[in-house]
């Protein structure tokens, strides 16, 4: 959907960003489906006509570009609903009265999705974070550094699953490259378009690694923030631009799926409370 433009949403600020970031993870999981079927587009194709494997290709192609276009508007979704996110942090955390211009222009450009979900119980969470909200500094300090401990390990589960769809993806590109070599091809034509579909499959592979990498990167980034804030940074000009960093970091990276955070929810909550109740 489109960002609401009639209107500026009454929900409250936290819940309406947090169905904002639900809805980016809907069209990632969207795109994901484009990826699929490219993946049976190529498997089906490698058995086709020449006629009939041009069509697969084109097929193929199209299914990429609405990947593509989705993963775009997925991006752009979460990189809002994160801008929501930071604003909401700072007014628990910093200064109730902090980004009011802000909070209107995240307001005003939100999608219509979030605006008729926002209201959700599963979006209404009054246990988000684990420290208590308060009023300067060291308040601040509290929460990202318990923002960038989550971020860290739900990277890290992150990449194990990226690892295990990249190794997939890129399995199944070089099984499309020996069928290829082995099926035999009796005209130019169908070599063409069967090297498009194998093309267009290993790009998914690619994709698949570069998001691991990401990951990789992130977490690596997410648990130095962790340890920078660990003892109290040292000045406020300091602790501001670990936020500034750490806050670029998750906005600019792909989110972590709903289900590996169930999955692990239990584990890093009792975790977090163990370290934090150490600390």
């Amino acid at each position: 959907m489109s960002p609401s433009t009639t209107a500026v949403p009454s929900a409250r600020l936290l819940p309406l960003a947090r169905a904002e970031q639900h809805r980016a993870k809907q069209l990632r999981t969207y795109r994901w489906a484009a990826h699929g079927v490219t993946f049976a587009i190529g498997l089906v194709g490698l058995w086709l006509s020449a006629e009939a494997s041009y069509v697969a290709a084109l097929l193929a192609a199209c299914s990429e570009s609405v990947a593509w276009v989705l993963r775009q508007r997925s991006r752009a979704r979460h990189q809002h609903a994160e801008k929501g996110k930071r604003i909401a942090e700072l007014r628990l955390f910093y200064d109730p009265s902090a980004a009011t211009g802000a909070e209107t222009d995240f307001r005003r450009a939100v999608s219509s999705w979030a605006c008729e979900h926002a209201d959700e119980q599963r979006f209404d969470d009054s246990d988000y974070w684990d420290s208590s909200p308060g009023m300067g500094r060291d308040s601040l300090r509290r929460s990202v550094r318990e923002a960038a401990w989550w971020s860290w390990n739900l990277y890290e589960e992150g990449v194990k699953r990226a690892g295990w769809f990249a190794a997939a993806t890129v399995g199944f590109a070089l099984l499309l490259l020996v069928l290829f070599l082995f099926v035999g091809l009796a005209e130019a034509a169908e070599e063409v378009a069967r090297i498009t579909l194998l093309v267009i499959t290993g790009l998914i592979g690619a994709d698949a690694l570069s998001l691991r990498a990401d990951w990789t990167a992130a977490a690596s980034d997410s648990r130095a923030a962790h340890l920078s804030l660990t003892p109290p940074a040292n000045s406020e000009a300091d602790l501001f631009s670990l936020y500034v960093d750490y806050r670029a970091l998750t906005a600019g990276t792909e989110p972590i799926p709903d289900w590996i955070y169930r999955r692990h929810r239990e584990r890093l909550n009792a975790a977090w409370r163990a370290e934090n109740g150490a600390s």
